[in-house]
């Protein structure tokens, strides 16, 4: 008998070389010309940037970002929105999901080894039943362990949180959303 796996979906791992400092100082900016987001979102007790398409100096890294897509997929895309999300200590990302684009993803340029990226299986029935014992495809939530430098991609329907800081040291994530270009 041949097993296949349906709507299997991915995540891409991997690391890029982004310039963390440029990314910090544009974070400070950020904060000191008030821009920054203040509608409710998945954030509990973070800050969150606006868009930074806009931005002087992020032009580059946006280049980055869908290079280093285009070269794990072969497929193009073009950044919609980026943000830098600062999670202080006792804070978190709720459970959410990511609309009107295909890929997110999150780019960690500060991180203490704590709070980790959790996805949900996005299926009604995973999450109803616990037959993780059964299968692995039967897996209710999986947790992607991070470190600085560290890039991910993934569908943007795809439900995921972030765990709660509990270091003193700031957790900085540089997240965004891509569009394929057909």
């Amino acid at each position: 008998m041949i097993r296949k796996s349906l709507f299997d979906v991915p995540l891409w791992i991997g690391k890029l070389n982004l310039n963390n400092d440029l990314l910090k100082f544009i974070l400070q900016e950020c904060i000191k010309n008030n821009y920054i987001h203040y509608e409710k979102s998945s954030r509990e007790g973070s800050l969150q940037t606006n868009n930074l398409l806009a931005v002087k100096g992020f032009k580059y890294t946006k280049r980055q970002i869908e290079n280093k897509f285009f070269q794990e997929t072969n497929h193009k895309v073009a950044m919609s929105a980026a943000w830098i999300c600062k999670n202080p200590k006792g804070s978190f990302n709720a459970m959410h999901i990511h609309q009107e684009c295909h890929i997110s993803g999150v780019y960690y340029l500060q991180h203490n080894d704590n709070g980790n990226i959790i996805f949900d299986n996005p299926n009604p029935v995973v999450q109803s039943y616990y037959l993780f014992d059964k299968d692995k495809h039967f897996t209710h939530r999986f947790t992607q362990p991070v470190e600085e430098g560290m890039i991910i991609f993934f569908p943007a329907s795809i439900p995921h949180l972030t765990e709660t800081n509990t270091k003193e040291t700031d957790r900085l994530a540089l997240s965004f959303n891509l569009s394929y270009i057909r």
